[in-house]
């Protein structure tokens, strides 16, 4: 059975990695730096499934339903500065007395 994907950061990686490999047994592992994902690794089985998909459905297969739960899937996540970014526009596009 597959846990969802544990986040190592990268010192923790560093000085538990026998502990790292083994929990590929497990699913995906994520290395963080500075918070951030960096790498991700893969049991061999895991690799080899990947690697058999196909030429052109790489995509489809990392896409598909089903493989990453919904817990590993936010692990890839970008903060949103959608709301930043248009609050700034905002206030850039006021005008002031001078």
């Amino acid at each position: 059975m597959t846990q969802t994907a544990k986040k190592w950061p990268l010192q923790a990686a560093r000085n538990n990695f026998s502990q790292l490999i083994k929990a590929t047994a497990t699913g995906p592992q994520v290395v963080t730096v500075h918070g951030n994902p960096a790498v991700v690794l893969l049991s061999p089985r895991d690799y080899a499934r990947l690697k058999s998909v196909p030429h052109g459905r790489l995509s489809s297969e990392l896409l598909r339903p089903g493989l990453l739960s919904d817990a590993d899937e936010s692990l890839f996540e970008r903060e949103d500065d959608t709301a930043a970014l248009a609050t700034r526009r905002h206030s850039a596009s006021q005008t002031y007395p001078p």
